[in-house]
């Protein structure tokens, strides 16, 4: 992620790994997450029946100082569970984050929908003249699988090399 101000590139993964841990202690439903310059800001609802729209705010420095000491791997709830294996949205929002490290990315907009996120952002095309394109995603819950299978699996290979 560069930030707005064309700042710092930062990790995705493990910026949004640390929103999506408090997403699952605050039981979040329906999120939307809109980064802005300095961070992020996500709106969310409590639980099925919950009307009322809770909003967070999070300070990018505040995050990197925090990325080491992370509220653990308390999930409280699956993101849209498939299969009955449960995907949290700590996990969900990592894995996207490698992914969209890898563009690179930056701009970054999610909306969940009702199975699965609605995922845009920008990126620059350093093969096509750097010139910046805007990129929509819609990601469904077989999509959702998909990427967490493969974060398990880096993870796997991983542990595999070192152990």
């Amino acid at each position: 992620m560069r930030g707005s101000d064309g700042g710092e590139i930062v990790p995705y993964q493990a910026v949004l790994r640390l929103i999506g841990a408090r997403l699952d202690a605050e039981h979040a439903r329906r999120v939307l997450l809109l980064e802005r310059p300095g961070g992020f800001v996500v709106r969310y609802h409590r639980g099925q029946d919950d009307t009322a729209v809770h909003v967070l705010e999070f300070d990018l420095e505040d995050l990197l100082v925090d990325r080491g000491r992370g509220p653990g791997a308390r999930r409280s709830r699956p993101v849209f569970r498939r299969g009955g294996e449960p995907g949290g949205y700590q996990d969900v929002l990592r894995a996207l984050g490698y992914e969209l490290e890898r563009v690179p990315a930056y701009s970054l907009l999610l909306d969940e929908l009702d199975d699965g996120f609605l995922v845009t952002y920008q990126h620059v095309d350093a093969t096509g003249g750097y010139l910046i394109h805007k990129r929509m995603v819609v990601m469904g819950s077989q999509d959702r699988d998909t990427l967490l299978e493969e974060a398990r699996s880096r993870r796997t290979h991983r542990r595999g090399l070192f152990s």
